[in-house]
């Protein structure tokens, strides 16, 4: 009985001895996530000005134009869950803007890689996309046109992207 507990405790050792690790064990490199990344932030405004085919004309938001209705795309790299937020201010500083549209977005999301929206700008300084709450820019319009400024912000875990457009407001 003794010999067969020492048998089994001489098993025991050598199959812990065999389970000690390889100085040359490989061990793989952490996964890095790259950043979201805004590659492209577009207006088309109400005239039917596209900022993305033609960057250095100027935009204008006019609420007697088409309904006010203005466009906007965006593309995002590389192709993963992003917050994205489009919102607007009286100067190029986007901490001195007001959010008017947000969207959780990624791969199999209504926006992936890409975004679309319309938005709309009204007769009362209002302005909105896809039914979410209006802003109302009013405070900020001095004279007309108004310079106001769009920010276009992605954001996912490793922080925020951010791009601007200029926009004259009537």
């Amino acid at each position: 009985m003794i010999g067969h507990k020492i048998l089994l405790l001489i098993i025991g050792c050598t199959l812990l001895t065999a389970c000690k690790t390889s100085k040359n064990h490989y061990n793989a490199p952490p996964v890095t996530l790259q950043p979201v990344t805004l590659t492209q932030f577009a207006v088309v405004d109400s005239y039917g000005v596209d900022s993305g085919v033609y960057p250095g004309d100027p935009l204008t938001l006019d609420p007697y134009a088409y309904d006010g209705l203005f466009e906007v795309y965006w593309d995002v790299s590389p192709n993963r869950d992003y917050s994205y937020y489009l919102s607007v201010g009286p100067t190029p500083n986007i901490a001195d803007s007001v959010t008017f549209y947000d969207a959780a977005c990624g791969p199999g999301l209504f926006c992936d890689r890409t975004g679309y929206e319309v938005c709309g700008y009204s007769l009362n300084y209002n302005i909105s996309c896809a039914n979410q709450a209006p802003v109302n820019v009013s405070r900020w319009i001095y004279e007309v046109p108004q310079t106001l400024y769009l920010f276009s912000e992605v954001c996912g875990p490793r922080g925020c992207d951010t791009r601007r457009l200029r926009v004259q407001a009537l």
